[in-house]
């Protein structure tokens, strides 16, 4: 994750998005714990079967976690 931000950094970007599975909460406490926040969630079609995803974001330049 901190290449993935260093990178980030490095393009000029300001803020990070990602969607994760609601109930993948492993992923959803890795990236808690980097300092993204959800913001919204979003429909994702598995098959025939609707799940929901998290939108989260962080900001590049938040202090560094890990």
């Amino acid at each position: 994750m901190q290449e993935c931000l260093s990178q980030a950094e490095a393009r000029g970007c300001g803020t990070i998005w990602l969607d994760v599975w609601e109930e993948n909460k492993r992923a959803r406490a890795f990236y808690e714990k980097w300092g993204f926040q959800t913001v919204a969630t979003q429909p994702f079609l598995l098959g025939e079967d609707v799940q929901a995803d998290l939108l989260m974001l962080r900001s590049v330049s938040s202090a560094q976690a890990g």
